[in-house]
């Protein structure tokens, strides 16, 4: 395994998250530009995991960053009518995420769903 450098042992954190037979929220926080996002790469790079990943937008209010969200989803699952959908709210979004792509799987592989930049 490759060492990325200072950070091993948040990445064995990570992992040991990944790895358990619970599911886990985590939270990765800390000032700008120190290396964040970079860590959340390398962990889902580490093994190819299974991932989505959304990216915040910056002074974008919620109908924006939740049509942000769609149109991610949309990219990324390969399934381009979600694009169409009308939601406005997180909570709509979120759960449509849920029933759709978590509870549907036909894999029982975990999932990473990384929600960086949010704010």
């Amino acid at each position: 395994m490759k060492s990325f450098l200072g950070r091993e042992a948040e990445l064995k954190n990570l992992e040991d998250c990944y790895k358990s037979n619970n599911s886990h929220i985590v939270c990765i926080y800390g000032r700008r530009r120190i290396g964040k996002s970079s860590l959340i790469e390398e962990f889902i790079a580490r093994g190819n995991k299974p991932c989505y990943k959304f990216e915040g937008l910056e002074n974008i209010k919620t109908p924006g960053q939740v049509q942000n969200f769609i149109s991610a989803l949309a990219e990324q699952s390969g399934k381009d009518y979600i694009s169409s959908l009308q939601m406005y709210k997180w909570e709509q979004v979120l759960t449509y995420f849920t029933n759709e792509f978590i509870k549907n799987r036909k894999s029982k592989s975990k999932l990473v769903i990384v929600l960086d930049e949010l704010q």
